[in-house]
């Protein structure tokens, strides 16, 4: 391998670990993504630039306004090909990505915590699942015929089971939907 290949293959591999390494990307990169970063080596965009704007974008995602609609999982490489193109554009400090570095650490924290919360639950849940099975059909086949406000199609989410769920438990009550 030529001495220009491998610093491709390096910078390639760096940028598809930094698209990895964020919150709300897949675990493995696919080949669009490897042909994109590529595409990146090409066009002279340096490391630096891309880390600026995988950091910028993740903040921007996980430190919006928790009322907000939620957001799309990240899917391809490509999410971040604007934030590039505005990274490039303008001038972000260093001190500025510190600082949006210590509030994704922050946050990441917190969201930690959540899961965990999230994970008792689910275990306490599966406990009540069990000790009131009689009833969970009932629930579950109100649950199921609800429909989603937004498509009108119906679903089946977890955490609205749940609620209806603990609403039993707790106030006896059926949903009535």
């Amino acid at each position: 391998m030529s001495q220009e290949q491998t610093k491709q293959y390096a910078y390639v591999e760096r940028v598809l670990e930094l698209y990895q390494q964020a919150p709300e990307t897949p675990a493995h990169s696919n080949r669009l993504d490897r042909r994109l970063a590529v595409e990146f080596y090409e066009q002279q965009v340096k490391i630096e630039e891309v880390e600026a704007a995988i950091l910028l974008a993740t903040a921007r995602r996980l430190l919006r306004n928790p009322q907000a609609p939620k957001l799309g999982p990240i899917r391809s490489l490509h999410y971040f090909v604007p934030v590039i193109e505005e990274i490039k554009s303008t001038t972000v400090s260093q001190s500025y990505l510190e600082y949006l570095r210590r509030k994704l650490v922050a946050s990441a924290s917190l969201f930690d915590r959540r899961r965990n919360l999230y994970s008792q639950i689910k275990t306490i849940s599966c406990f009540l699942l069990l000790s009131h099975s009689d009833q969970i059909g009932h629930i579950a086949e109100k649950v199921i015929k609800e429909r989603r406000p937004d498509t009108g199609r119906g679903f089946l989410d977890y955490g609205n089971f749940s609620i209806h769920f603990f609403r039993f438990i707790i106030c006896n009550e059926v949903p009535a939907m």
